[in-house]
């Protein structure tokens, strides 16, 4: 499923209301996150997350 602009940044505002203080979101390789003030992409070993703000 292919989301415009307009519709991530939605998405992650509703997940960064419903998240949990410091809850993290994990997305697959080829999802494309928009930087955004709710989370902060964190490198790890094991791949990548983002963490909410």
């Amino acid at each position: 499923i292919y989301f415009d602009h307009e519709s991530k940044l939605k998405l992650m505002e509703r997940f960064h209301r419903i998240l949990n203080d410091k809850g993290r979101l994990y997305v697959g390789n080829a999802d494309l996150i928009p930087e955004t003030i709710y989370f902060k992409k964190i490198f790890s070993p094991r791949g990548v997350y983002y963490e909410k703000v």
